[in-house]
């Protein structure tokens, strides 16, 4: 496991700062809603139908500007999946992991529409706080959960994948994020949360 990961299972998200206009993907998207599917058969959307998704072929013709977007972030010829997310208003997603058998899973996970009021919780009790047009790195080993007391829709384009950034940058977000210095003090730290898990 690398100093990235152990990072990321102590605080399981970092900004990307990146920067993008969702115009074009969002009205791509806009037209292809007929195709979401909801996501009631895996039992996380609350009961209320609001979550729904949509998986994208690497090279499909109908997202030019979607996958564009997703290419700038990720290598997609490594990525292991591509999915887009819509959380209607009043939508829930139930705490789950994605990875509940490994530490770490990572996926980017980039805000095209993130109304007001919508939250996404993650890890011990961390925010994630996106913003319309911003990517970021998550962990979704961690457990995770989204609520949109908004009345508008939350819609997210997810890349299962390492993102494009130099991992020299990706390491020293981290390291300010969780306060460790290395891979050596992050490990300490981890072994710290796991003896007071057991206490």
């Amino acid at each position: 496991m690398d100093e990235l990961d152990l990072h990321l299972q102590l605080v399981p998200y970092l900004d990307l700062d990146a920067t993008f206009d969702p115009a074009p993907v969002l009205a791509e998207v806009r037209a292809q809603l007929h195709l979401f599917q909801p996501e009631r058969q895996r039992g996380l959307d609350g009961g209320d139908g609001g979550w729904a998704s949509l998986d994208l072929a690497k090279d499909d013709a109908r997202f030019p500007h979607t996958l564009a977007l997703a290419s700038s972030l990720v290598d997609l010829r490594a990525a292991h999946g591509i999915q887009l997310l819509l959380l209607r208003a009043g939508g829930v997603v139930a705490p789950h992991s994605d990875s509940p058998d490994r530490p770490v899973n990572l996926s980017v996970n980039i805000a095209l529409e993130q109304p007001a009021g919508c939250r996404t919780t993650i890890g011990l009790a961390h925010e994630v706080p996106f913003r319309r047009a911003s990517a970021f790195l998550l962990n979704v080993a961690a457990t995770h959960a989204v609520t949109n007391e908004s009345r508008e829709d939350r819609l997210h384009l997810v890349v299962r994948g390492r993102p494009r950034r130099d991992s020299a940058w990706l390491l020293a977000r981290a390291r300010a994020a969780t306060g460790c210095r290395d891979a050596g003090s992050a490990r300490a730290a981890l072994d710290a949360r796991k003896t007071n898990r057991d206490l």
